[in-house]
């Protein structure tokens, strides 16, 4: 009786525990799987979709706005639209043509002091513009 061997210890896949170890493990990839892979690309879409909606709805309510005030639709800053009178806008765009006539003043021959003020005043008021003409200057003389 002493000649009796030890049984050999079973590979780790033939544990009885493995299989139902592989088993959770399966289901669980399975489950992220349909979380990640389907359900959360499902939810983003409907999501997009009703932020399209809410968007066109409010595009269609200042559309009307605006054309109830013989105005037009223009876009502010953060991309929301906002009905605009036409007369803003044509204000806007003269003084913009002012601005830029303007500056063409200051070639003219003053005295240093007189250009040096309305200069300043200029960026005060329009820094955009003025930004611009640099811009130009700097493309024209390299």
């Amino acid at each position: 009786m002493d000649d009796l061997a030890p049984l050999p210890e079973l590979a780790i896949w033939e544990q009885p525990w493995f299989a139902d170890a592989l088993k959770q493990l399966a289901a669980v990839a399975v489950v992220l799987f349909l979380v990640l892979g389907v359900l959360r690309p499902v939810m983003r879409g409907l999501i997009a979709r009703h932020e399209d909606d809410v968007l066109a709805a409010e595009l269609a309510r200042v559309r009307e706005e605006a054309e109830a005030i013989g105005g037009v639709v223009k876009f502010d800053e953060n991309g929301k639209p906002v009905a605009v009178p036409v007369e803003a806008i044509q204000d806007e765009q003269l003084a913009m043509a002012a601005g830029a006539e303007d500056l063409l003043l200051l070639e003219a021959p003053q005295s240093y002091e007189k250009r040096l003020e309305y200069v300043q005043k200029l960026i005060d008021e329009d820094p955009q513009l003025v930004a611009q003409v640099l811009k130009g200057w700097v493309k024209e003389d390299g």
